[in-house]
């Protein structure tokens, strides 16, 4: 019986929105989602997004 090799990818994302905006929940859902299926991912800010560094939620 031969095992499946499931790929793994290095996923990056930029973040160039405040963590007030719509979409920071979607990065987190994302994210989860990418790293409980085993992938790497990397988070860049930019611009608004470096707020995200102060934001209580990101530190994890």
């Amino acid at each position: 019986m031969s095992e499946k090799k499931q790929d793994r990818s290095r996923i990056c994302i930029l973040v160039a929105s405040s963590p007030e905006s719509e979409n920071t929940r979607t990065l987190f859902k994302i994210t989860e989602a990418a790293v409980a299926m085993g992938h790497q991912v990397e988070i860049f800010l930019m611009s608004d997004g470096v707020y995200h560094i102060l934001h209580h939620n990101f530190s994890n």
